[in-house]
């Protein structure tokens, strides 16, 4: 019996779009993980034997929430905001150096390789969080929901672009067409083909359908090469649930999205600002909540994904500006 009912979502999602046996993962990071869902589905698939592993390391969940969550084999939980990407970045550095495995040991590694430790790689994220967010309770809940998926869209960028998997050649193919089971909402889309090479990697998310919707999913289609959009049958027929599965993660565009670049001058930044400037500040990741997210709350704290400033009220980031909607095609983002 699973945890919850966010188990069979997964399961569900897997069975879809084969996610566990066309990738493999031996390590993945499960953000706003609690009450375990889903990192109870993923280490179950995991040791499944036709979906073990590439690697002779056993499978691990890194599971990051701020509530507790119960242990269970393979399981590494870790109490954290995931909003809070580099204290995020730095734990699971240090739990990918603790986890490595010396091939002495290990029968599955060939004999030239086995002089060496195997070192894990982050090759799945999963984000399942709950729809409100702490500091946000004054914003609707929808907004709070996507706002933390986009967070979270960023954080897995960061750790595939540290942490990820050697780059694949192999992955140029148009992924094959998933089966769609009946009475599922469904929508995917490629990317344009490109030379560049692709890491083998998945990010899985909730995100809810309302207004923001597009924008989350500008801002995926822009880092991964397929992307496709689910409401799973284990989902309320009233739910505003989606699942956004993403695959094959573009080092170059983020390296392209974060390449330094002269910022606008701001005459309200001091110098101490301008030097602990994030390197990304363009507005497809910038989110400004709607007149309709803030109800009565006016004056509304948000922050700016794209350059980390703090806003106030509901217009666009003074740096970022406004996102629009021809936006969304990767690669012609405008830093």
């Amino acid at each position: 019996m699973y945890r919850c009912q966010s188990a069979e979502k997964l399961v569900e999602l897997n069975e879809r779009y084969r996610i566990f046996g066309r990738f493999r993962p031996s390590t993945i990071v499960d953000l706003a993980a609690a009450p375990g869902g889903f990192a109870q589905v993923a280490l179950e698939l995991m040791r499944t034997q036709w979906i073990a592993p590439q690697s002779a390391l056993p499978p691990v969940v890194i599971a990051v929430d701020q509530r507790p969550i119960a242990p269970m084999p393979g399981l590494v939980a870790v109490r954290g905001n995931i909003l809070q990407h580099q204290r995020i970045l730095h734990t699971v550095q240090g739990i990918l150096s603790q986890r490595t495995v010396s091939t002495k040991s290990s029968p599955l590694a060939s004999s030239s390789a086995r002089t060496a430790p195997l070192v894990r790689s982050v090759d799945m994220v999963l984000h399942d969080g709950v729809s409100v967010v702490k500091g946000q309770r004054t914003s609707s809940i929808t907004y709070a929901q996507n706002q933390m998926a986009l967070s979270s869209l960023l954080l897995a960028s960061k750790l595939f672009q540290r942490f990820g998997p050697m780059p694949d050649l192999s992955t140029e193919a148009e992924r094959p067409h998933p089966r769609k089971p009946e009475g599922c909402v469904s929508g995917s889309t490629s990317a344009p083909h490109v030379s560049s090479p692709v890491l083998p990697v998945c990010f899985v998310s909730k995100v809810l359908y309302c207004d923001h919707f597009p924008q989350v999913l500008a801002a995926t289609r822009t880092l991964f090469r397929h992307v496709s959009t689910c409401k799973p049958l284990a989902t309320r027929p009233d739910s505003l649930e989606r699942y956004v599965v993403a695959t094959h993660f573009q080092p170059a565009v983020w390296r392209r999205l974060t390449a330094p670049h002269a910022p606008a001058p701001q005459k309200n930044l001091n110098r101490r600002r301008k030097r602990n400037r994030p390197a990304a500040s363009a507005s497809l990741f910038s989110m400004a909540p709607a007149p309709e997210d803030c109800d009565r709350a006016h004056n509304i704290v948000w922050t700016c994904l794209g350059c980390g400033r703090t806003c106030l009220g509901c217009q666009p980031c003074v740096q970022c500006g406004p996102y629009r909607a021809e936006e969304d095609t990767a690669g012609s983002m405008t830093l």
